[in-house]
């Protein structure tokens, strides 16, 4: 009795998953590539490369394994964060309206500060007369609140008195200054907006400050009859400094659903993490309300995923705004669909461009066991839950950045197994059947010992 009892809390004692790594090799896998580090440490990382998201059979990417150069799975673990983490705060900022003459020039326009309070308001003090019956408003100016390190100046937001009738539509310039004698341009110009039709409203009323180095700003028009009236001003400070980087694009083909001829579907390469998506009309000045779903395979209902309003407007100085893109929280879905609708026109005879913004997964490694290493890719041989390294991200971190490195070579992708990694059979498959054989046979072993304690408790 003893005897059964210790085999059976040995072969309940095996991890599943340990035991199955063990026993797979690089042949398992239908695809690979080198990774060849350039210096000596213990952890390396990379982002994925969309040939991974081609090939992997999971959704999950838990067909993913780094061999070392002894055909050894060593740690690895995957990250899917799509944002770094930093603070954002809103603050008022106060409008100092600058009146001249409408044949001014920028000149003119500019203030000097004569005196700085502690609770961060300025006095200003304009070079020309104060207005005068021929005068009109030109330029506002804003003095921004003074950053402290690692805070940023992120964006603006505008507002303004509710406008009559239909609404307006002004090109503005955005300079920027650290002495308010010298400007530079920060934007070129910009179109805000305030447009009504019925019940429907368009409104644009922010600009990024990304990179701006000066704390004034000044605001002028020289489109149109003039700058428009303001009433309240905001700033985004971010505390820290967020990841800037350019998202990988891809670029899609469309097709017409034939269940729905309004509707256009199109399938990702894989199970990308979609950050956004871009709908570009084809046809200028089009304003349509469309709706995105999506869906793992073709088996599964829709979902919807967001929906907001495309618009791509021709403004009156030849340039173009449009609102095109919509995000979206890291959906990995493949099979997606656009629906417009048709009660404004849609899109006309023309579909949209569409443009997938996705984020890479981050893959961390360790490297034990010698290099080069091999990233492999595609089996079905694999299981559904990926690797068990959960917490090495963690642990990485308690060693300190010196031991990371993301200097990496990736070789190109190659074949390891083929398309025969890609089916359920395979020569090392009588290893998963001795696995699951041993945890069949302690299942029934645990059946017969609580059938036997029962009957020694009945006959006593």
């Amino acid at each position: 009795m003893k005897r059964y009892v210790f085999l059976l809390v040995l072969v309940m004692s095996l991890p599943v998953q340990a035991v199955q790594d063990s026993v797979m090799s690089p042949q398992d896998f239908a695809w690979g590539l080198s990774l060849t580090p350039k210096n000596d440490k213990p952890f390396y990382s990379i982002e994925l490369p969309l040939e991974v998201y081609r090939g992997v059979q999971s959704d999950t990417l838990a067909d993913v394994r780094v061999f070392n150069a002894r055909g050894e799975v060593v740690p690895h673990e995957l990250k899917s964060e799509l944002e770094a983490k930093y603070q954002e705060q809103v603050e008022d900022v106060t409008l100092f309206p600058v009146y001249a003459r409408k044949e001014a020039d920028a000149g003119t326009l500019t203030l000097k500060i004569q005196k700085e309070i502690a609770d961060g308001q300025i006095a200003l003090q304009a070079r020309g007369p104060l207005r005068g019956s021929e005068e009109v408003l030109r330029a506002y100016i804003l003095a921004l609140p003074e950053l402290i390190k690692g805070e940023s100046y992120r964006g603006l937001e505008l507002s303004w008195p509710q406008p009559e009738r239909t609404g307006f539509v002004q090109v503005i310039e955005v300079e920027s200054s650290s002495d308010l004698e010298h400007w530079r341009s920060l934007t070129g110009g910009t179109v805000i907006l305030d447009l009504r039709q019925g019940s429907e409203t368009l409104r644009k009323n922010s600009l990024s400050l990304y990179g701006l180095k000066g704390r004034y700003l000044r605001i002028t028009s020289n489109f149109g009859p003039g700058l428009m009236t303001l009433n309240h001003a905001r700033v985004h400070i971010g505390r820290g400094i967020p990841q800037v980087r350019v998202d990988p694009t891809l670029r899609m083909d469309t097709y017409q659903s034939k269940d729905d001829p309004g509707a256009y579907l199109f399938e990702l390469p894989g199970p990308v993490r979609v950050k956004s998506i871009q709908i570009l009309p084809q046809d200028t000045n089009t304003y349509v309300q469309v709706r995105l779903y999506s869906r793992a395979s073709q088996k599964q209902p829709w979902r919807q995923r967001t929906a907001g309003r495309v618009y791509r407007p021709e403004v009156r100085t030849g340039g173009l705004l449009d609102q095109t893109v919509l995000s979206l929280p890291g959906i990995q879905d493949r099979y997606w669909k656009l629906e417009a609708d048709d009660s404004g026109g849609g899109f006309g005879n023309r579909p949209p461009y569409i443009s997938v913004y996705w984020r890479p997964h981050t893959l961390l490694f360790s490297a034990r066991g010698g290099g080069p290493f091999t990233l492999a890719w595609g089996s079905r041989r694999a299981g559904r839950q990926p690797a068990a390294s959960a917490g090495l991200f963690n642990f990485q971190k308690t060693q300190g950045e010196n031991a990371l490195s993301t200097r990496v070579v990736l070789g190109a992708p190659y074949e390891l197994g083929g398309e025969s990694a890609l089916t359920a059979a395979g020569p090392a498959d009588w290893k998963r059947w001795l696995l699951w054989g041993l945890l069949g046979l302690s299942v029934l072993l645990l059946g017969w010992m609580a059938w036997r304690t029962l009957r020694q408790i009945s006959v006593e």
